[in-house]
């Protein structure tokens, strides 16, 4: 996140430097810091202690940008989405992900996963991890069981 907020003010000074009203470009930026979001309860269907802000996008339409962080050993239960596949960056800590015809796996900070709309799977955080979660369809969450 350091660095992406390195990135950003490099980007502005150097917008500056051209001459370009940074101020109409900044309306065309969006940052969110996880400690000045307001977080909200994940899906029911996930234990609590779940979290998760929409920065971008709408999640019943799609396309959409979330930030999710949980606890340390908090659990996806088996699920599944039917109208998008998720593409998933990690941003701090890990998770354990399993997903139906596949061997569990850890993933750290910097990975990107990509999983498929319908593929059953699911995840635990040996330690506290935010990740951000794109959607490009509208997002459900439907429980399933490992087959």
């Amino acid at each position: 996140m350091r660095k992406l907020l390195v990135i950003v003010f490099a980007l502005a000074c150097y917008v500056t430097t051209l001459g370009v009203d940074v101020a109409s470009a900044a309306d065309k930026v969006i940052i969110a810091a996880p400690s000045d979001v307001k977080w909200t309860a994940c899906d029911p269907q996930v234990p609590a202690g779940c979290q998760f802000v929409v920065v971008q996008g709408n999640l019943e339409k799609g396309p959409a940008v979330q930030l999710v962080k949980a606890p340390a050993g908090h659990v996806f239960p088996p699920h599944r989405h039917s109208s998008t596949p998720e593409h998933i960056t990690m941003i701090a800590g890990s998770i354990l992900l399993g997903y139906e015809g596949g061997v569990d796996q850890y993933v750290g900070p910097g990975s990107y996963l990509f999983i498929e709309e319908n593929l059953v799977h699911w995840a635990r955080c040996p330690e506290p991890c935010v990740f951000s979660l794109v959607t490009t369809g509208p997002f459900d969450l439907i429980s399933a069981e490992k087959r």
